[in-house]
């Protein structure tokens, strides 16, 4: 499979105006406070930022992407997003001020179509199951104690849920274990799968298919098998594009996906309703599937790594079940019934499997 480098998941346009568009959101600067403090907009959509208060404030994203400069009162400020994602923001002269712009896809009454793709993928047999730990925290994704980004409930890491160093200066790793530790052991396994990526957005008239069997054992040598059976056409907290995705940056600093994984590129993707088996019974069904074959993100120690350690030349597959699954009311927090029964007494309550040799990928567009 060809390299591929990574680029910066930002594009827009700026402009200093006397007053907002009408019809653009607008974001007061009042009381020394961005309000409302997130908002969302679709692909194309600007926003303006008003600063009502006598102090002089900035808009200032993450890495500068945009930067008001300073705005006196009665100044505004305004920005174009072009690309989706989660983009956070603060005010250098006070920056205890904070604000989240979500920028999604916009919405159609079809999904849009994509050249139609089918993939078929061939593993080998390094096969990891990646047990529970803290989660070193990349400061380019999740920022310092003094400006703290990516704390989003469904996708960052909350603020008191992050250990610093002794000075409080740096944030070091998460206080609870998570499914993205450096801890592992190897294990055995195999996998089925066949991908057809038509539809590009979320929607309920999907044509994405998924097929996809993975077989593996645990550290003991119980076998689990997991089957897939039904796409999840529209995801509740970021973009699922219509239940599977091609070429695409994930995780990190893009707001697809856990901020806890690398932004990294993905040649695929895709969110599933599927069966858990243990020893051939099944112990579950509506699981929440998520599988991932993308760029290599953990080091010849096999460390997870920071953003700017990602191996843009290797690839890998993530298979992973979270602590929850699919109910007619949408997700419902639920431990994955892995029974494997960790050191402390406790069963691990998700899944998260690694396929580190992968033999073949063939693609072929579809008649």
């Amino acid at each position: 499979m060809a390299a591929c480098s990574l680029s910066v998941l930002v594009a827009g346009s700026i402009a200093i105006a006397s007053q907002a568009d009408a019809g653009d959101p607008a974001v007061e600067i009042k009381g020394f406070s961005f309000g409302p403090d997130k908002i969302t907009v679709e692909v194309g959509g600007t926003v303006t930022w008003i600063n009502e208060d006598p102090a002089r404030h900035t808009v200032t994203s993450r890495d500068k992407v945009f930067s008001s400069g300073a705005l006196g009162r009665g100044d505004s400020y305004s920005f174009t997003f072009t690309e989706p994602g989660t983009y956070d923001y603060y005010c250098e002269f006070h920056p205890s001020m904070r604000g989240t712009v979500v920028v999604t896809l916009a919405r159609v009454g079809r999904p849009t179509i994509l050249l139609p793709l089918e993939i078929h993928v061939k593993a080998g047999d390094d096969v990891r199951w990646i047990l529970p730990g803290k989660r070193k925290l990349d400061p380019a994704v999740f920022g310092t104690p003094e400006q703290p980004i990516g704390f989003e409930q469904s996708i960052g890491v909350p603020l008191e849920a992050r250990e610093k160093n002794e000075t409080g200066t740096v944030y070091t790793t998460t206080l609870i274990l998570t499914p993205f530790s450096d801890n592992f052991a190897r294990v055995t396994g195999s996998l089925s799968l066949m991908a057809r990526d038509v539809s590009a957005v979320d929607g309920f008239d999907t044509e994405d298919e998924i097929g996809f069997t993975a077989t593996f054992t645990n550290p003991e040598g119980v076998e689990y098998k997991v089957v897939v059976k039904t796409a999840i056409p529209r995801g509740p907290d970021h973009p699922f594009f219509g239940g599977g995705a091609t070429n695409h940056l994930m995780h990190g600093m893009t707001g697809i996906g856990t901020r806890l994984m690398p932004t990294q590129f993905v040649y695929l993707a895709f969110w599933e309703l599927g069966d858990l088996f243990v020893n051939g019974k099944k112990v579950d069904t509506q699981r929440i599937v998520h599988v991932m074959l993308g760029e290599k993100v953990r080091d010849e120690n096999y460390k997870l790594v920071f953003d700017k350690d990602v191996n843009h030349e290797a690839t890998h597959l993530h298979l992973i079940l979270p602590p929850v699954k699919g109910s007619p009311e949408g997700p419902i927090q639920s431990p994955v019934p892995t029974g494997f029964i960790l050191p402390n007494g406790k069963q691990q309550p998700f899944l998260h499997i690694m396929f580190e040799t992968i033999e073949k990928v063939e693609t072929k567009p579809l008649r």
